[in-house]
């Protein structure tokens, strides 16, 4: 054994005499508190993070107290999604949801194939000709008064059969003559009802069809020749309600000077009701197919009024109703059963004006079929939708 052990111990013993002791706790006094983890070192547990505004360590700062601080949730981290993903609770919903999609998309496609082969086919059109898409006008040129230079330069670039001259003074030539008869022979042969020869001014016949017609009822014939199935024909002036001169009496010229009062506009250039009804209804027939190719159908109604059911497959229905009394009617009301019924299709309570012969109230372009009044000579055109 080393001998400067022992002095060695000695003086370190009387080294800590010197150093002054610590004072211990009192009796009974609490433990010091253990100081809280600085929320700055950026302790983090499941993206729960301590965060302190700036604005609270500066009035930390001031007072002397701690900060406060609030645990924000920063989201999770690319370690703890992926554990979280994997789990069999998130592994289930991902699958339902996958189904829920698939599923949705093929129903869909499904009910929309259902849609398109359980719709109704649309009827086909049948072939017409070109006469009968549209209306014939029958100008003379005599009436005209030599207002017809466009017919006459379609007239010149026609080209003529066989090189000859067929338009203009070909009519008195015996030959064309013999073509003509033979021709019209041939065609009654083929069963044809009858061929229209215009012109013929030597047969005997009683007073004109026109005349048959009194003026009270000229704006429901014309609506007639436009509503009814057919090709409408009209004679020079009958879209101006001229009159029908006497037989074996010259044409009255063409008024254009009405003509040219409406196109400026000026007072008292109002249409004549005739020209309003060829324009209105003209345009209805061009686009309505239930008035260009549809059928026919008669509906109940109260005598002596008239009313005609215009249809045609899905299109917009018509219904042409006519009073040739010369007093107020109601032409469907005290029926026993719907106009239509079971005697023809349907016609709704309710219906649309589209145009009107007499007066029309503004604002009521609704009618109730129960309450439908017809003035004296009075003619309507109303229209409904289609409904499967």
């Amino acid at each position: 054994m080393d001998p400067e052990a022992p002095r060695e111990l000695e003086l370190s013993a009387l080294e800590a005499e010197k150093e002054p002791m610590a004072a211990g706790p009192e009796p009974g006094a609490p433990p010091d508190p253990i100081p809280p983890p600085d929320p700055r070192a950026g302790a983090e547990k499941n993206g729960l993070v301590m965060k302190i505004p700036p604005e609270e360590e500066e009035e930390a700062a001031l007072s002397g107290a701690a900060p406060s601080g609030s645990p924000k949730f920063t989201g999770l981290g690319k370690e703890e999604l992926l554990r979280e993903a994997g789990t069999p609770l998130w592994s289930r919903a991902r699958k339902v949801l996958l189904v829920l999609f698939w599923g949705g998309w093929l129903g869909m496609l499904g009910a929309a194939a259902a849609i398109v082969v359980q719709a109704p086919r649309c009827q086909p059109l049948p072939s017409k000709a070109w006469w009968e898409l549209g209306a014939l006008y029958r100008a003379p040129p005599k009436a005209f008064g030599g207002n017809l230079k466009g017919m006459k330069v379609i007239l010149d670039l026609t080209p003529n059969p066989s090189g000859g001259p067929v338009w203009g003074d070909a009519a008195a030539d015996p030959g064309v003559q013999q073509q003509v008869q033979e021709a019209l022979s041939h065609w009654l042969k083929q069963d044809f009802a009858g061929i229209f020869l215009d012109g013929i001014e030597e047969l005997e016949i009683g007073s004109p069809w026109e005349s048959w017609v009194t003026p009270e009822l000229r704006l429901q014939q014309l609506l007639m020749v436009w509503a009814l199935p057919g090709t409408p024909v009209l004679s020079y002036g009958d879209e101006l309600g001229l009159p029908r001169p006497p037989k074996n009496q010259q044409l009255p010229p063409m008024p254009w000077e009405i003509i040219d009062a409406i196109k400026k506009g000026g007072n008292g250039s109002e249409p004549p009701a005739e020209l309003e009804l060829c324009t209105t209804v003209s345009s209805l027939r061009s686009r309505e197919l239930s008035l260009l190719l549809g059928q026919t159908h008669p509906v109940p109604s109260v005598p002596p009024s008239l009313s005609l059911l215009r249809l045609w497959d899905q299109s917009e229905r018509y219904l042409l109703l006519l009073n040739p009394h010369p007093g107020v009617l109601k032409p469907f009301s005290g029926l026993q059963q719907p106009p239509g019924g079971s005697q023809g299709p349907l016609v709704p309570p309710e219906v649309t004006l589209r145009f009107s012969t007499g007066p029309v109230v503004p604002g009521q372009l609704e009618l109730r079929l129960e309450e439908l009044k017809v003035g004296p000579y009075d003619g309507m055109l109303l229209g409904f939708p289609y409904k499967g």
